[in-house]
């Protein structure tokens, strides 16, 4: 098995990387899946409320129940993304847009100048 960190989470967090971040829910050790959930909930994207919630109900520890608890709540005070359902199936369209997005940041606007 990979060995999965918590500094890895952190990074996955701050690329977007949400299938793994969602695999990490998974993880035998409880640290890891308590700050994947708190993770994916600064991501903000409600569409990721029922994978949250179908990791809540499969969750046993108690201490990470409650970060997925926490997760939940913050995704749902987020404000709908224009661009992503919030019926999201599939991580992966939320990495897709996420890397569409990226793109747009990094382009240079110039106005034509007239």
């Amino acid at each position: 098995m990979l060995l999965i960190t918590i500094s890895k989470i952190n990074k996955w967090g701050q690329q977007g990387k949400v299938t793994k971040l969602l695999e990490a829910l998974n993880n035998e050790d409880e640290e890891i899946r308590k700050a994947a959930a708190l993770t994916l909930g600064r991501i903000g994207h409600s569409g990721l409320v029922e994978n949250m919630k179908t990791a809540l109900y499969k969750e046993s520890d108690i201490f990470v129940r409650f970060d997925i608890e926490s997760a939940i709540k913050l995704l749902e005070s987020q404000p709908e993304q224009i661009l992503v359902s919030a019926n999201i199936k599939n991580p992966k369209q939320v990495e897709s847009y996420q890397t569409q997005e990226n793109k747009t940041e990094n382009r240079h606007f110039t106005p034509a100048l007239g």
